[in-house]
């Protein structure tokens, strides 16, 4: 048996160096990405203008929300991308299945996209630890402060199937972003959450693009 196992040992390496001989190009393909929610199979997404918690009177959060992803939409869905009516602003309205089909009527093969958002803006005073006291924690002599914006999103979304007011898929986000000072605009927060928010939900209704490798042969 060790003879006979042996006596393979040079066949088997004149096949390795057979392959290794032959020139081959390693490419990167992308894998078209699956819909977890299957929204190739409507023609049209609706875009409600988002309901408000909290709302902020110098902030319309609810219309910036629908007009962004309305726009961005556009650049992936294959179908109609419109904008059309408002989310209930409360909760249990949101998911009223009458509701949604009342609002769908004349709409076929569509869905609406439909959500609740709200931005809390809190300053903050921090430490700088080098400056804090070696004589104990009560010695505030010389201490070094500074000031920080803790900005923090909610963002709730609703799917719903315009033709019979079944809520396809739901989910929620919360983000939270720090920026120095306390004289950060809300606005300026909103433009940095807006593309984190897109990535999640684009994510989930479109779903991801993967890149796989694979070996092409050239003879």
């Amino acid at each position: 048996m060790k003879r006979a196992w042996f006596g393979l040992v040079p066949a088997f390496a004149l096949a390795l160096a057979a392959c290794a001989s032959i020139p081959y190009q390693r490419i990167t393909i992308d894998i078209p990405a699956l819909s977890p929610v299957a929204i190739e199979a409507f023609r049209e997404i609706v875009v409600t203008e988002f309901a408000e918690s909290g709302p902020d009177p110098d902030l319309k959060l609810g219309p910036a929300f629908a007009e962004y992803l309305e726009t961005e939409m556009r650049r992936v869905f294959k179908g109609t991308v419109s904008r059309k009516g408002r989310t209930p602003a409360t909760e249990g309205a949101a998911v009223d299945m009458a509701y949604w089909k009342s609002a769908g009527a004349g709409l076929a093969d569509a869905v609406f996209l439909a959500g609740i958002v709200g931005l809390v803006r809190e300053p903050q005073k921090a430490l700088r630890q080098p400056a804090t006291p070696k004589d104990g924690p009560f010695d505030v002599k010389d201490r070094a402060f500074f000031e920080r914006t803790r900005f923090t999103l909610t963002f709730e979304y609703l799917l719903i199937n315009a033709t019979n007011g079944r809520v396809i898929q739901k989910n929620i986000y919360r983000e939270t972003r720090i920026f120095p000072g306390v004289e950060q605009t809300a606005e300026f927060a909103l433009f940095d959450f807006l593309p984190i928010v897109k990535s999640r939900l684009f994510a989930a209704i479109f779903g991801k693009t993967s890149a796989e490798q694979r070996y092409l042969l050239i003879r």
